[in-house]
């Protein structure tokens, strides 16, 4: 018995109110790299400022991922369709993924020109107090828009704003060292500006990097951590009905989790209850973890390697279903009951069949049940298929 529980999907409403604070969120972050980003790359020119003028890049590179991000949300953040029936946020992990990969591309060119001017001893002049002022301009404004994002990103659920709040953040990161840097040629150690540099684009490439990386881990479906399968384990396991649980596999979709578990129940209890088993892991699931969206869990009775090893190594698979076994009991057993108008409870288990017979309330046969018993041993070690056979009758 196989059953999937998903979170039902938002309205279109909060959907598009949720696209609609991302692109504000982003538009305003956007508005002050560009203010920031001129104002450096302009000041940095004019104090010949090498740090300055790639803290200022960096900025512009905040601006076109901003870009990217309005395009990116636009598609991530719509309802799941027919195409796209588990949602469309993997477009927020590829944009992720491009991020991060932009930024290592500009690490790496910020970090061979500053190598160029250290070898060819191109060293800056003096800065003076208006280059020092930009940077430290560039770290309160910096730090103000990666809070307002990440907290952003936060509310909503959104990696890749979450993304570009961190791409925020290195310009504040990058910003500090621009002003050690600064302070440092101001007192006269101008090399210090070309080695702020250096160390700007180690602090880029490192961040671009780990969302490149966290993203490939994303689309390649990676497991999440070992403590976090066991905490998803010790909650099944203390659902009341469940004697085991295997095959639990997890997966990550942006910030949403996706689980398929095998949940072993009790061989003789009836369907409704295993499934309303099923129904109470899902509902502990969800109240212990909130980030998970959708939960695909399947009823077994024993383990499913137990399963494929039967009692019996000759008995034939695949084991009869209902039909034909009415027909076999029907054969065997009609000389003293009336297979049809009993109720028949069929359990697969070890390879082998266990019948429960229950007779109809007007069955008035009890003085053949000792011949019916010797029959039914009978069967028993004909069928290879059968393991056992009872004939229950109520007692009123």
């Amino acid at each position: 018995m196989k059953k999937s529980e998903t979170n039902h999907a938002p309205p279109e409403l909060e959907i598009h109110q949720e696209r609609e604070y991302a692109k504000r969120v982003t538009l305003i972050g956007m508005l002050l790299d560009m203010i920031l980003g001129c104002s450096k790359v302009v000041v940095g020119l004019i104090t010949q400022s090498v740090s300055l003028v790639a803290d200022g890049i960096h900025s512009f590179t905040d601006v076109v991922t901003d870009l990217m991000v309005l395009v990116v949300t636009h598609y991530a953040r719509q309802a799941p369709d027919e195409e796209h029936p588990y949602g469309h946020k993997k477009f927020e992990t590829l944009g992720t993924m491009l991020m991060g990969s932009i930024l290592i591309a500009i690490a790496g060119a910020m970090f061979w020109d500053a190598c160029q001017r250290l070898n060819n001893e191109t060293l800056p002049v003096n800065p003076g107090p208006l280059a020092i002022s930009v940077a430290l301009l560039s770290i309160l404004g910096k730090e103000a828009i990666y809070r307002y994002t990440y907290h952003a990103g936060k509310k909503i659920g959104s990696s890749l704003l979450l993304a570009n709040a961190w791409h925020s953040r290195t310009d504040a990161f990058s910003s500090i060292v621009v002003l050690a840097a600064l302070l440092g040629s101001a007192i006269g150690f101008q090399w210090l500006d070309i080695v702020g540099a250096l160390i700007i684009s180690v602090i880029i490439a490192k961040i671009g990097w780990d969302l490149t990386w966290e993203s490939v881990q994303v689309l390649v479906d990676t497991a999440p951590d070992a403590k976090e399968i066991q905490q998803f384990e010790h909650t099944i396991k203390n659902t009341e009905g469940v004697k085991s649980v295997h095959m639990l596999r997890a997966r990550k979709l942006g910030d949403d989790t996706f689980l398929d578990l095998h949940l072993q129940v009790d061989p003789r209890i009836s369907v409704s209850e295993g499934h309303q088993i099923g129904l109470a892991v899902s509902m502990r699931l969800r109240s212990a973890f909130s980030d998970i969206k959708d939960i695909t869990y399947h009823i077994d009775v024993e383990e499913d390697q137990q399963a494929q090893k039967p009692k019996r190594p000759k008995t034939p698979l695949p084991l009869p279903q209902r039909e034909r076994i009415t027909q076999v009991l029907e054969k065997q057993l009609g000389k003293w009951l009336s297979i049809n108008h009993c109720d028949l409870q069929l359990h697969y288990l070890n390879g082998q069949i266990d019948i429960d017979l229950y007779l109809p309330n007007s069955f008035s046969g009890l003085d053949s049940f000792p011949e019916l018993e010797s029959q039914i041993i009978a069967c028993e070690q004909e069928l290879p298929w059968l393991n056992q056979l009872r004939i229950w009758k109520a007692l009123r």
